[in-house]
């Protein structure tokens, strides 16, 4: 299912890149530049916007309350045409930020307002994945986190072929690590997953990624690379407070 959903969304976008390639083909062979130079202009807007994005979500992150951090999830999503698409990531985003200042019941409040049931697999694995982290880092019961990160991963499964897809797989594999850890079955192998998926993950990712290495280090003595993850913890999320506990 999530496939068909997929291609649905995708095959009209693909279609008119494939008309734009053409496009700047045949302008090139004309030897007209103009349309080349759009498309580069185009790219380096879409860059620049990405980053100020990504600049806002580190701002937001250093605030006292995650109201800055909602805003900034969440409302460019409301020029979004799809409503489904609208809903799920605005509550999944919401109760992001509830969960990383510490504000689990409103986080449960938030993503109890959808019928994740009547949505497809990849949407049903975020409402498993926010409430694996319920599990992770308010009631501490990491054994059923662990395998709900696990359910939430299959359902989000789908193939690397997808924008996008690759990092978020990735991102569902580091939360099941993550538990492996917190339940003390973090092997060595799984450590060290996690720190090569550390680099690149965003930020948000990054943070509960931090976290599951802190407990690790911890657990095994590793002082100076500890000390590394809780300085970055600290430096992005000072108010994060439920990301400092490093009690498993």
């Amino acid at each position: 299912m999530n496939q068909q959903y997929l291609l649905k969304k995708w095959i009209p976008i693909m279609i008119v890149m494939s008309i734009m390639v053409v496009a700047l083909f045949i302008s090139l062979g004309n030897g007209n530049y103009s349309v080349l130079v759009s498309v580069a202009v185009a790219v380096v807007i879409i860059i620049m916007i990405r980053r100020r994005a990504s600049d806002k979500v580190g701002i937001a992150l250093k605030q006292r309350t995650s109201e800055q951090l909602i805003v900034c999830l969440t409302k460019p999503l409301q020029s979004l045409k799809d409503k489904e698409i609208i809903e799920t990531f605005v509550a999944c985003n919401t109760a992001l930020s509830h969960i990383l200042y510490g504000e689990y019941e409103r986080a449960e409040t938030v993503i109890g307002q959808v019928n994740w049931d009547r949505k497809i697999p990849m949407y049903q694995a975020i409402y498993w994945n926010i409430k694996t982290l319920i599990k992770y880092f308010h009631t501490h019961e990491y054994t059923e986190g662990l395998s709900l990160a696990r359910k939430a991963k299959a359902l989000a499964t789908v193939s690397h072929a997808y924008p996008g897809s690759k990092k978020s797989n990735m991102a569902y594999e580091a939360y099941v690590e993550i538990g492996q850890v917190l339940v003390g079955m973090g092997s060595e192998h799984s450590v060290t997953s996690l720190e090569l998926k550390f680099d690149k993950l965003p930020l948000l990712v990054q943070l509960f990624v931090a976290n599951g290495l802190c407990v690790a280090y911890k657990q095994s003595g590793q002082a100076d690379k500890f000390a590394k993850m809780d300085a970055f913890i600290k430096q992005n999320a000072p108010f994060c407070k439920a990301l400092q506990d490093y009690s498993a």
